[in-house]
């Protein structure tokens, strides 16, 4: 099975063959397919983390065209010959098998940056499938940042929810409505959502990707229905939100 890696480097080469055709907004310009390599700052993590884009197109030097060129070529090699980034050419290259595969995780600091209440994302993060596992709760909540104390206040002023994290009725109540409200602030507001899908407003331009590129065809990164999950990090202490595509589209 082809690597995410390499199919990016492979979209790379089909783009400057001309074998995947570039949108018409980007014109006639003398412009080549360039692999993003480097990890760049992200305001949202407040680190450097690979970017959404992992393709961009260049404008190449006026000396210079297709022709003259290997057909891969990535950020470094780019530089070297004076290539610029065209703007909001950024492009998500997708797998054919993984387009329902996990848009974004987000850790408890960003997620405070993001939805300000950490209870939330710890809300949404608890165990509630049996009573078995409800002892981990209190490890959840010291995760996220939270008391067991804060937690429990949280959701009883602002949501009316009252209970012990040992009660398997309330956790869930306090899981489901969490989740909801998480959803609900993601997908009703465009900032968020196109935070999430494109990274505008999480990385500079063209570390953002208003294009997909998915079943060798580039069209628009429109954003769409989202849900939350916990993802498989939880049980080993590493407490994030993973954001997925709703069935729901």
């Amino acid at each position: 099975m082809i690597s995410g890696d390499e199919n990016e480097v492979e979209s790379v080469e089909l783009i400057n063959k001309g074998m995947i055709l570039v949108p018409s907004v980007f014109g006639n310009r003398n412009y080549i397919a360039v692999h993003v390599n480097t990890v760049q700052y992200s305001k949202v993590h407040k680190r450097n983390v690979r970017p959404k884009s992992d393709i961009y197109l260049g404008l190449l030097p006026s000396n210079l065209s297709k022709s003259d060129l290997k057909e891969y070529i990535n950020e470094d090699e780019a530089k070297k010959i004076g290539v610029f980034p065209i703007p909001e050419s950024g492009i998500s290259v997708k797998l054919n098998t993984d387009y329902t595969s996990t848009i974004q995780k987000i850790s408890p600091d960003a997620f405070k940056r993001i939805y300000k209440d950490l209870e939330l994302g710890a809300g949404a993060s608890i165990y509630c499938k049996n009573q078995e596992g409800l002892v981990k709760n209190t490890d959840v909540i010291k995760g996220w940042g939270a008391t067991e104390e804060e937690f429990k206040t949280y959701f009883e002023v602002n949501h009316g929810i009252s209970g012990e994290i040992s009660n398997l009725e309330y956790c869930n109540k306090v899981k489901a409505l969490s989740n909801k409200i998480i959803e609900d602030l993601t997908n009703n507001n465009e900032s968020i959502s196109a935070l999430f899908f494109s990274g505008i407003g999480m990385f500079d331009d063209p570390y953002y990707a208003p294009w997909l590129l998915v079943n060798n065809e580039i069209v628009p990164n429109n954003t769409k229905k989202l849900i939350v999950t916990t993802g498989s990090g939880r049980s080993k202490g590493k407490y994030q939100l993973v954001y997925k595509l709703s069935k729901e589209r």
